[in-house]
């Protein structure tokens, strides 16, 4: 962090409205769209020399649209387990959180620390009603010293973080009531303890160790390490503990700038998930006794992108130009019915920026134009089945594997007024799946400095 002025405080207000569409383009557990608005709030101060204070307060409210198969939250942390059924419908959300930290710098060295907490809350008002409560906790200790001789800043950063998710779904009509699945990986299920085993909660653990670096010469790099292990437990049945989801992922990323205002950013993240089944004798009422683990689940995913900027300015203009390309890929596989899906995207995109600057404001005008295609599909074991799970499995096998093209236009712009600074960003965004019509996503954010 770097030092200010002793004395002076800085603070942010701002406002966000967003419509974002992904339908037939994602797994069907992610839905149509989001629809939301959110509330921001954050401050720095720095109120002696060498010590920086600052903290962030939000709250988000709004709808995930058109979900289907899925009634737990937090799908991106807990798939593929989870309760689900066939039934299609939107889900209500509301969540707010806080943020803080402190820093500290003597001479060449600086340390930190800094703290999360998050919770939210998603539910459903016609049947099937799930209740979701989400919270998460996060601690993280820094420490950087910078080398003299290198000319180098080195920064460790170490943290942990705690997770809990109560999930449970609900019938106010009791003859309408659904078949409730206990999922397990590529479109299994817990032919044992789904249909009414709907009070389940997640718990888990999560730690992280990272490692920065910062030269004079504009290079920028850092490399984080994060292990994770959520156990999944069946409430209603004395707390059965039904599976483990274990992750573990590597991510680095470097940025180098000339003097010349060239820009080269390189990024990857690879990622493991492992999931680990129990093992049940015969039950007596509500006890079962576990007799053990099995690894049955297995995924292995990767994200890799490289781009370039160059700038150009001449009096009050800036353009930019950046050429990009992406790689997503992901392998995953289920042990008992020898189930495999394989699949390689590429990313390719251009983006133009061109800003203006007045005495008191500026305006930019961004846009990009790209296109995902596929460049690899494998779709194994999943047989004749013609069962609603089934037609599941190949639909989202179907829709991460498209070829699409999209565009994005961005128009940003901030200004003074008084000693008030605002600024504002309109979005909107486009892509065509052949055969279909378009879809639009819009998004936009204001706010104040001061």
């Amino acid at each position: 962090m770097q030092s200010i002025q002793a004395g002076a405080a800085f603070s942010n207000v701002s406002a966000m409205y967003q419509n974002i569409r992904y339908e037939g383009v994602g797994e069907v557990q992610r839905g149509t769209g989001d629809c939301s608005v959110s509330l921001r709030a954050q401050g720095l101060s720095h109120p002696r020399k060498g010590t920086t204070l600052y903290g962030k307060a939000c709250y988000e409210a709004g709808r995930l649209l058109d979900v289907a198969w899925r009634e737990t939250s937090d799908y991106d942390r807990l798939r593929p387990y989870g309760l689900a059924d066939d039934f299609t419908g939107s889900l209500t959300k509301r969540g707010y959180g806080f943020s803080g930290g402190w820093a500290r710098e003597n001479g060449n060295a600086t340390i930190g620390l800094s703290a999360s907490y998050e919770a939210r809350a998603e539910y459903r008002q016609s049947d099937p009603r799930p209740l979701n409560i989400c919270s998460k906790g996060e601690i993280e200790a820094s420490a950087a010293l910078y080398s003299k001789p290198l000319k180098t800043m080195f920064c460790v950063d170490a943290g942990m973080e705690l997770y809990h998710q109560s999930n449970n779904v609900l019938f106010a009509n009791r003859k309408t009531g659904l078949f409730e699945y206990n999922m397990l990986g590529m479109g299994e299920y817990s032919q044992r303890f789904s249909g009414n085993k709907t009070d389940a909660a997640f718990r888990g653990t999560a730690w992280l160790m990272g490692v920065e670096t910062l030269t004079r010469n504009n290079l920028r790099t850092s490399t984080f390490v994060m292990a994770g292990n959520t156990r999944w437990i069946l409430m209603n049945i004395n707390s059965l503990p039904l599976a483990r989801l274990r992750t573990l992922s590597v991510s680095h990323r470097a940025i180098y700038q000339t003097r010349r205002g060239t820009t080269l950013c390189l990024g990857g993240k690879a990622q493991t998930r492992q999931g680990v089944e129990g093992i049940f004798g015969a039950g007596v009422d509500v006890a079962y006794p576990k007799l053990g683990e099995e690894r049955r689940y297995h995924e292995t995913a990767y994200h890799a992108q490289i781009s370039i900027m160059r700038q150009w300015r001449r009096g009050r203009y800036t353009l930019a130009c950046m050429p990009a390309i992406a790689a997503k890929g992901k392998k995953e596989s289920y042990a008992i019915k020898e189930k495999k899906l394989t699949f390689h995207n590429v990313y390719p995109s251009w983006t133009i920026r061109l800003e203006k600057r007045w005495e008191l404001w500026r305006m930019a005008l961004e846009t990009t134009a790209g296109a995902r295609l596929n460049v690899g599909k494998v779709l194994a074991g999943t047989g004749d089945d013609d069962t609603p799970i089934a037609k599941m499995v190949y639909c989202n096998a179907t829709r991460q594997t498209r070829s699409f093209p999209f565009a994005d236009m961005r128009i940003l712009g901030n200004g003074i007024m008084g000693n008030v600074k605002y600024f504002w960003n309109l979005q909107g965004s486009v892509y065509k799946i052949r055969g279909t019509r378009a879809r639009l996503s819009y998004a936009l954010s204001c706010g104040i400095d001061f």
